[in-house]
């Protein structure tokens, strides 16, 4: 089944949620909290599908094992996401939303 993506469940995480990046508001640490300001939120990475991935890889022109490289994860996961037995997720989803948008160049 060359090319197919198999549907997976959609993730758990409910549409339009927000986590808030920095150290807080007002929890009485250093940083953004001690400016005043609230924290900046930090919005999920949009969910990328087998097919999306494999057409980034393949719009940056590289390989499998290059590509897992420059997201530093292994070759068979690559692969794996690619014809959709696993979902991207965590870190690694938001280094390939980055990639989407700006190239691999990115992320090297």
């Amino acid at each position: 089944m060359a090319g197919a993506c198999f549907l997976l469940p959609p993730p758990t995480a409910p549409l339009g949620a927000v986590e808030w990046g920095g150290s807080g508001w007002g929890s009485g640490r250093s940083g953004p909290a001690l400016s005043g300001k609230p924290p900046t939120p930090t919005l999920p990475a949009p969910m990328l599908g087998c097919d999306e991935i494999r057409a980034i890889r393949e719009r940056e022109q590289v390989s499998q094992p290059v590509f897992a490289a420059y997201l530093n994860v292994s070759r068979n996961l690559v692969s794996d996401w690619e014809r959709g037995i696993k979902r991207a997720g965590g870190p690694a989803l938001r280094l390939l939303s980055i990639v989407k948008r700006k190239g691999l160049e990115a992320v090297a």
